[in-house]
């Protein structure tokens, strides 16, 4: 049930849940054979107390599927990018593993939930996210 309630806050985290994200939830928890009321149990967690996945399948997994999630509304929120990256260091996963994998899952958009996703406007959604990143480093050095 934690891994549903990582993937819960994820959807919720720039402030509201669309449609697509609810959509996204339900097919998820469909996956992990949740009952309707361990989804239940699962959204009322803690976020900070859920135990993450320890196998480097299953941590993989969830931040593949962090990403489909983020990237479902054809748009990146940085509040998203950063919870992303932040669970990834959570699991001992390289930030540069999430930029790569966010990448390989833009490029094979166009096969994805039968086009659900929008390959050029992610495109530009992550370069303007990535750019944002190198310019606050730049600013702190």
């Amino acid at each position: 049930m934690g891994y549903l309630r990582v993937i819960v806050e994820m959807a919720g985290i720039d402030g509201r849940i669309s449609d697509k994200e609810d959509y996204m939830i339900n097919l998820f928890a469909k996956i992990l054979k949740l009952s309707e009321k361990e989804i239940r149990e699962s959204k009322s967690l803690d976020y900070n107390q859920v135990t993450l996945p320890t196998s480097s399948k299953d941590k993989e997994q969830l931040i593949t599927d962090l990403i489909m999630l983020m990237l479902i509304d054809n748009d990146i929120s940085e509040s998203e990018y950063l919870f992303c990256k932040d669970v990834a260091s959570r699991l001992s996963i390289s930030g540069v593993f999430v930029d790569n994998k966010i990448n390989e899952i833009i490029s094979n958009a166009h096969l994805l939930l039968n086009g659900a996703y929008d390959q050029k406007k992610l495109q530009l959604s992550f370069t303007k996210i990535l750019m944002n990143s190198i310019s606050k480093t730049m600013k702190k050095s």
